[in-house]
């Protein structure tokens, strides 16, 4: 892959994480959705890199549930659950 391509591959995937982040932050917004899609729709490659986004999401999630403890098991612990944010 030549420099040229890395640099856009690279703003693709800053472009696919702040649009993460702000699904996270505030999935109603409409003019963020429409953003998104308008976004996604520009190049094929703009979905695979959300795609790609979201599945190591996705296995970041399961790989963290399997390493926290079902709820009761700790008796010392104040919290009501996991903190998934």
């Amino acid at each position: 892959m030549g420099k040229r391509n890395k640099d856009i591959r690279d703003r693709a995937w800053d472009q696919a994480l702040a649009f993460f982040t702000q699904v996270r932050d505030d999935p109603e917004n409409p003019e963020m959705i429409e953003s998104l899609v308008l976004w996604v729709n520009q190049s094929p490659a703009h979905l695979d890199i959300f795609n790609e986004l979201a599945a190591i999401w996705v296995a970041a999630g399961m790989a963290l549930a399997r390493q926290i403890e079902p709820l009761g098991t700790d008796d010392d612990s104040e919290q009501d659950g996991p903190l998934l944010h």
